[in-house]
Formats: C-alpha cells, sequence, structure tokens
C-alpha cells in the first residue's frame, strides 16, 4: 500500500506523518499504472482533482465504469483512496509533476 504525502518542504522533501514510501516494485507498478489510467482519462482526473473524496462515492463510480474496474484491478490505489484521498491525489500530482522522487 502507499502512504500519502501530506506536505512538501521548500526544497521538494517529503515532511508529515505521512510519506510516500514504495514497498516494491508491485506497488509502484499500480502508482504508475493510475498516473497513465488518469492521463488518457482528464475528465475522471480533473473530477478526482477536484473532489478526491468521488473515488469512493458509488454513484460516481457507477456512473464512471472505467474507474471503478480500475480500482477493482488495482488494490493499493484503490486502499489508499479510500484512506486518505486528499492525500493521495495531492501526492500523486506532485509525483506526477515530478516534485518527489520516488
Amino acid at each position: 500500500m502507499f502512504l500519502a504525502t501530506l506536505g512538501l518542504g521548500a526544497n521538494g522533501v517529503a515532511h508529515g506523518p505521512w510519506q510516500w514510501q514504495y514497498q516494491n516494485e508491485s506497488t509502484r507498478e499500480e502508482f504508475r499504472s493510475f498516473e497513465q489510467f488518469l492521463s488518457s482519462r482528464p475528465w475522471i482526473a480533473e473530477k478526482l482533482r477536484k473532489d478526491p473524496t468521488l473515488a469512493n462515492n458509488s454513484d460516481f463510480l457507477n456512473d464512471n465504469k472505467e474507474l471503478r474496474n480500475f480500482l477493482n484491478a488495482h488494490p493499493f490505489v484503490q486502499a489508499d483512496l479510500k484512506q486518505d484521498p486528499r492525500a493521495f491525489m495531492r501526492a500523486s500530482r506532485s509525483l506526477s509533476d515530478g516534485s518527489v522522487s520516488g
């Protein structure tokens, strides 16, 4: 499971009680897959970045079956989005922007 970053210091180094830590190559690959998924579906990415809790909303998932199917196939991403969707999406954006190395 990923552990999400709550913030980045001025030097781009993660700090706070939660920090991105990849347990193994499998979890890194799941994260890369999530970034690719969002990149190819900007309408879903925009909605999730505005309101990350939608990832846990059954109505939203029913309306966006691609996301529901992706999360069902990627248990690490699904678990982290359930644990703290806002921190996960902030960290996701930071990592996709290259702000944090992992």
